[in-house]
Parts: structure tokens; C-alpha cells; sequence
């Protein structure tokens, strides 16, 4: 086991030889095993493989920059939620400045999916993209959406089709959720985003604060897929 396992293992669970513990590969695989050894590292002897955890259908949430520390929490909650990718995007009205380091903040995001990933026992650590700009965001989706195997929906507070009606409507077997900043998304970015493919949606009367909407359309989603709530 590598050492930062082995020393949360014994430092932080407090595990002992003999004790079962549960195993994720990152890549969708989840197997529980048993330490034989705790000498000089952490040994484990495999036992049984786990079935999956992982949602039917794949959901990437892409989700305007937050403010703060609001950008952690909804990459925590939204993998453990389900999401298999994460990508942050800066929009028109994004009122926030790309961080000095974003590698950093990139690998601190990927620690927090890693971490969220276990907590929840899921098999999969989904991806965590670096920030993306608006155009590039457009460039992502056109390779992605190709009906009706994937497609895409962009939460505005203007437009008049609710979340429910448009997943009701549609087939899919992986979907793309857009959610804009606090400032709003512009009309232009609304015409691009049809201009390929993407359909505009509401989440109700009810204005949500960017860090919520992406979380709450992504429980509708993966409610309305029969991953949540079975």
C-alpha cells in the first residue's frame, strides 16, 4: 500500500492486522481485502470484489467560478453525488480573477474528488479539468454531444422549458450540465451554447445561487436516471 495510505491507515483509522478494509482503484474498480502486515508499510491480502457504486449515466458538470472556497464545496458535493467530471469554466461574467496559481488549485480540487470519492465509496475518482475559458468550454461540448447518446442542458433563470420537462423528453446515455456565474450568463453565451447543441432549462421560480444550482441539477438529473433515490 502506498505511505500515505499506509499512514492513514494506521494513523488516522487506526487499523490492525486482521481488520477488512475497502479498496477503490480509481478507475471503477472497488474490491475489499485484509491486512496481513503492518510492518514497514501497510500489506493487504485481496478478498472480494465489490460491485460498482458508479451512476448509470455520466454527468459532467460544468460550473461557473465561485468565489472563495464555494468552487471546493462543489466539487466535493457533486462527486459525491455522482458527477464523473468536473470542469470549471470562466464566463463573461465571472467576477473573479483566475487564481495566481491554478495548478495548484487544480491539484488541491483533484485531492478534494479523491478524498470526496472515498468518503462516499465510489470506485471511480472523476476528472477534474483545469479552468477552461468560455470557448474552449463550446469546444469540450462539440465533440460530446451527439443525440441521443449525450446531451447537454444549460440552467437560465430566462428561459421557460423546467429541468424536469426537458429530462423527461430526452434519451440519453451521458449528459453535460451548464451552470452560469452569479453575475448571469449573457445572451450571446446563451446563442452560442444553442448554436451547438445545448439545451436552456429552468430550475423554477426561484433565482439559486451558482453553487447551489449546479448541485441541485445535478441531483435532478441523476434522480431522473434512477441513480438517486432507488
Amino acid at each position: 500500500m502506498p505511505p500515505e495510505e499506509s499512514r492513514h491507515v494506521l494513523n488516522v483509522l487506526r487499523l490492525k492486522e486482521g481488520d477488512v478494509i475497502a479498496l477503490i482503484d480509481g478507475q471503477g474498480g472497488a474490491s475489499v481485502a485484509r491486512i496481513t502486515s503492518i510492518d514497514n508499510g501497510v500489506t493487504i491480502t485481496p478478498d472480494k470484489i465489490l460491485s460498482s457504486a458508479e451512476p448509470k449515466v455520466r454527468v459532467i458538470l460544468f460550473q461557473a467560478l465561485c468565489k472563495g472556497d464555494k468552487m471546493d464545496w462543489v466539487v466535493q458535493k457533486a462527486v459525491e453525488l455522482g458527477a464523473c467530471a468536473i470542469v470549471p469554466v470562466m464566463f463573461a461574467r465571472c467576477d473573479i480573477r483566475i487564481p495566481g496559481n491554478p495548478q495548484g488549485r487544480a491539484e488541491r480540487a483533484r485531492r478534494i474528488a479523491r478524498e470526496s470519492a472515498k468518503q462516499c465509496g465510489r470506485a471511480m475518482i472523476p476528472q477534474i479539468y483545469p479552468i477552461q475559458t468560455f470557448d474552449a468550454m463550446l469546444d469540450i461540448l462539440r465533440d460530446q454531444i451527439v443525440e441521443p447518446v449525450c446531451r447537454a442542458f444549460v440552467c437560465w433563470e430566462e428561459s421557460r422549458v423546467p429541468f424536469r420537462n426537458a429530462l423527461a423528453a430526452a434519451t440519453f446515455e451521458s449528459a453535460s450540465i451548464i451552470i452560469g456565474p452569479e453575475g448571469g450568463i449573457e445572451s450571446g453565451e446563451i446563442s452560442a451554447l444553442a448554436s451547438i447543441g445545448v439545451t436552456d432549462v429552468t430550475l423554477g421560480p426561484r433565482i439559486l445561487r451558482t453553487e447551489t444550482a449546479g448541485i441541485a441539477a445535478l441531483a435532478m438529473t441523476l434522480f431522473h436516471t434512477g441513480d438517486l433515490g432507488c
